[in-house]
Order: C-alpha cells, then structure tokens, then sequence
C-alpha cells in the first residue's frame, strides 16, 4: 500500500526540469522503478523456473501470463512530455515514439478531475490526446505554462 501511495503521489514532490527553453515533465523515479522492477519480476518468472534457460513444456501457462504482464508494462509505460515555446512534444521510451504538436494544433485542453486524481487532456487537431496524469511531476506548473498558450476548460481547480 505504502509503494502504491508514493508511487501515485510522488508527482507532487517533484518539479520539472529545465533543459535550455523546454521543460521536461517526467513521471517520478519512483514510478519508473517500479516498472521495471515489474519488468525485471516477469522476465525472471519465465526464465528461473526452467531448467538450463528452455522453458518447459508445463511452464507455457505460466510464461504466457508473465509475457502478457511485460507487454502490458511495455505499453501503459507513462510518458514524458516536453513543453517549450513552439508546442508540446511526448516521447515513449527515450523517443523511440514521438507525438509533437504545436500550441495552434491543440483544438482543447480539458481539466477531468475525480475524487482523488486530477487529470489535463491536451486534445489535438487529429484527434490525438496528450494526458499530464497524477503520475508525472510539478502538476501545478504544467497547468500554468498549458495556460499561458491554450484556455484549460473544467472544473474549478482543487488542491494540487
């Protein structure tokens, strides 16, 4: 329980960091440890029980689920999204998938807020969205720099 709440409020700690004129909203290193010790459990679930690194034919249950369980890792791995003058810019695994808009591309920014999580879509032109979730960092200031380039539409702001 204790990992689940730092994980998930570990965003509110952390600021984002300044590269030259763009800002960097990571998730918390936190998050990103327990992915990849997630990962790392998997991965091991499929190789140690076997004998001499070939799975077994009995083990196929078992290594499909954790094969499933990476997969999933592979593609809920929050992104890190990168604000600077000329638009927004998400990366997924050190940019290997880049989403880039510009702040005109940006038909809305939406506020979705429930009883624990506070959420900003940044709706694009293409039908793409761009999500700053409770898991990335300095919140507050991601809705003041969105702000400044596109009107965040919602509910009153809550207690960041």
């Amino acid at each position: 329980m204790l990992a689940i709440y730092l994980a998930t409020n570990e965003g509110r700690w952390q600021i984002a960091q300044r590269r030259g004129e763009q800002l960097w909203f990571n998730v918390g290193s936190f998050t990103r440890t327990i992915y990849v010790a997630g990962i790392l459990v998997c991965v091991a679930g499929v190789l140690l029980p076997s004998s001499d690194w070939v799975v077994a034919s009995d083990d196929w249950v078992t290594t499909g689920v954790f094969l499933f369980m990476v997969g999933l890792a592979v593609l809920t791995w929050p992104r890190t999204i990168v604000l600077d003058d000329k638009g927004v810019t998400e990366f997924l695994w050190g940019g290997l998938r880049r989403r880039k808009a510009e702040w005109s591309d940006i038909v809305h920014a939406v506020r979705l807020e429930s009883d624990e999580d506070l959420e900003i879509q940044l709706i694009l032109g293409n039908g793409k969205v761009i999500k700053h979730t409770k898991l990335h960092v300095d919140r507050t200031r991601f809705i003041h720099e969105v702000s400044r380039h596109v009107q965040i539409v919602g509910g009153p702001p809550r207690v960041l």
